[in-house]
């Protein structure tokens, strides 16, 4: 079974935005914003690149979103 070089490629962006969204989340957040404001800054990050590189539908990536917000 071989992959394909864009099915190799989404798989690695789709991971890089995974580790950006936790990296964000794990931040200090500055002055006006805290903890829970840094986490759904980095699940909006992570849904942005995601919704960019199209490696699911749109509507998964907002039920995503959505469900990670909740």
């Amino acid at each position: 079974m071989q992959i394909s070089k864009t099915t190799a490629l989404k798989i690695v962006i789709t991971i890089i935005a995974v580790v950006l969204g936790v990296v964000i989340a794990n931040l200090e957040p500055p002055e006006p914003l805290n903890e829970k404001s840094m986490l759904g800054l980095g699940i909006f990050v992570c849904f942005v690149v995601l919704s960019m590189v199209e490696v699911l539908p749109d509507y998964i990536c907002w039920m995503l979103m959505c469900t990670a917000w909740a």
